[in-house]
């Protein structure tokens, strides 16, 4: 089986802007609980007006939400300037090649080949797969965004082998 994947520096910057979702609803969610707790006393006995809260509430908000989008965009700078730097030529055109003996990737004149039985490490989530062995620590990630119909298979496949 042989698959071919396009990556770009787009497409990395959405990954890792992606990553920090959840983050950040995290971060909103206890922000927002921060506040509630803090304010309780206030709205509990009357010590503040209901509008200077509700004002103060919107302001509190706003500067979080601002907050976060600061943390992200720099988050995203930083990865893809370290990438840059660690990886020249890392956007491009991969091909990858499942058979009976090993997973090879290919990507100029780079060849990367892993046997089945080095594999150490076999990691599967929703979106995505990654496989590794000892001795590297890159490994391969294979993504349901970037394979689209050839997910299944490749999936199937990799397990199948990985399994036995």
């Amino acid at each position: 089986m042989t698959i071919t994947i396009e990556w770009t520096r787009d497409d990395l910057k959405k990954m890792l802007r992606k990553k920090r979702k959840k983050t950040n609803i995290i971060i909103f969610v206890i922000s927002f609980l921060l506040y509630l707790y803090i304010m309780y006393s206030g709205i509990k006995y009357d010590y503040f007006d209901n509008l200077i809260i509700f004002i103060s509430f919107a302001i509190y908000l706003f500067v979080i939400y601002l907050f976060l989008l600061f943390t992200t965009k720099l988050y995203v700078k930083t990865r893809l300037k370290r990438n840059d730097k660690r990886t020249k030529m890392a956007y491009g055109k991969y091909i990858i090649k499942l058979d009976d003996e090993k997973v090879m990737s290919i990507f100029n004149e780079q060849r990367i080949s892993y046997k089945w039985n080095e594999i150490s490490k076999f990691k599967k989530r929703k979106n995505y797969f990654f496989i590794r062995t000892k001795n590297d620590f890159i490994g391969l990630t294979f993504r349901r965004s970037e394979l689209k119909d050839d997910y299944d298979k490749a999936l199937e496949f990799v397990s199948n082998k990985i399994g036995k």
